[in-house]
């Protein structure tokens, strides 16, 4: 008796050309969350967008956040469209990233005390239509985002959060120097 196994395998990444993870980023199972790594976003992530017409959220360097003062609740990420990996409920709160035109390379972090992540993705994959965006492959505690030399640009996602009422620290940094740490949430929380 002869047995024929075929294995396919194949390799569908959701995240674009441009878009990097490091090699560390892992899962296992249903209920894995990914690991410490760094996400990088580029020029060719950002969609194109004009500055926020108000200031509403943290400015560093050439960075502007939308939506992030006061006290911010987060939504459960099903209820808008998005699906994270199972296990501890997370919480979304939506922040689109506005980078100025010619701006340094700008880090965002998550400060080790914070429980949630990072969670900014490709233009095309929000923007993109058809459905539900699954986070995991951009849910990070590090981002970096590389902008455009000649255009502002939009990036957008936002935040996950353990608790509903969300209270995260940022570090944010460019390569000129600007840095800032940004509480998102309110400070009696924290």
């Amino acid at each position: 008796m002869l047995f024929l196994v075929v294995a396919c395998t194949a390799s569908s990444s959701k995240a674009s050309r441009s878009s990097s993870t490091s090699p560390s980023s892992t899962s296992s199972g249903p209920t894995a969350r990914p690991a410490n790594r760094t996400v990088e976003l580029s020029c060719l992530d950002g969609g194109s967008g004009n500055a926020p017409t108000s200031a509403d959220g943290p400015t560093v360097g050439g960075l502007i956040f939308e939506g992030l003062v006061g006290n911010v609740e987060g939504s459960s990420p099903a209820d808008v469209g998005l699906s994270v990996p199972t296990g501890h409920p997370l919480y979304f709160i939506k922040a689109p990233a506005w980078l100025k035109g010619g701006s340094a390379k700008t880090t965002i972090e998550l400060s080790a005390s914070s429980g949630g992540y990072l969670a900014w993705v490709p233009a095309p994959v929000w923007t993109g239509g058809g459905g539900g965006i699954d986070l995991t492959p951009w849910m990070t505690s590090k981002l970096v985002i590389d902008g455009c030399p000649d255009r502002d640009s939009t990036y957008f996602g936002g935040l996950l959060s353990t608790d509903p009422h969300i209270c995260l620290i940022l570090h944010v940094s460019d390569a000129a120097g600007d840095s800032q740490q940004i509480h998102v949430g309110s400070t009696s929380r924290c």
